[in-house]
């Protein structure tokens, strides 16, 4: 009975050790990239009329915009005023418990309020899970597959995510948030 217990309590030391090391694995942190790029024009002249507005850019070169029925408050703006654009996208990642994900489309729209200047944006968020399958933390490469099946390697160049993978491993399933987003401005300069 003696040699029968002792395979029992190395089975038992063996399966508690792999609890320990699950636990105490490091999940990691979400994390999220994002970049902007921003451009600037100067309002050269105004055909309120036409809902026109002749622009200069900071490199020099010049163009002209139409102001759909949707811009608010065309008729404020004026000859030196400042347009400002900004594009900007996000991704975000989060490492999520298996069946637990979003696939979701989010879009979403603002603009100037009555009597302010005029400003918008555009934008959408777009959600979906994918699983890891597989990490290669020296080359900042992470394989994954979508709802679609189909595997897509992707080359990991920000700091931060990579650092992200590097807590990865196969089987996980990783939720993602895509933002991408258009924001107008006028602004007097005086």
């Amino acid at each position: 009975m003696r040699n029968a217990s002792r395979p029992s309590i190395r089975l038992a030391s063996l399966a508690v050790a792999a609890l320990l090391a699950v636990a105490c694995a490091q999940t990691p942190k979400p994390v999220t990239v994002t970049d902007t790029v921003t451009a600037t024009a100067t309002v050269e002249s105004v055909n309120h009329a036409a809902r026109t507005a002749a622009l200069r850019s900071a490199e020099g070169r010049t163009f002209t915009v139409r102001a759909g029925p949707d811009v608010r408050n065309f008729d404020q703006v004026r000859p030196g005023d400042r347009l400002r654009v900004s594009f900007t996208e996000a991704l975000a990642a989060e490492v999520i418990k298996p069946g637990t994900g979003v696939t979701s489309v989010t879009p979403t729209l603002s603009r100037a309020a009555a009597g302010a200047m005029p400003s918008g944006s555009v934008g959408v968020a777009t959600q979906g899970v994918v699983k890891v399958q597989s990490v290669d933390t020296a080359s900042n490469r992470v394989t994954v597959v979508g709802a679609d099946g189909v595997p897509v390697t992707l080359n990991v160049r920000d700091a931060q995510a990579q650092q992200f993978i590097r807590g990865l491993k196969a089987g996980d399933e990783v939720q993602l948030t895509y933002t991408e987003s258009i924001a107008v401005s006028v602004e007097h300069v005086r």
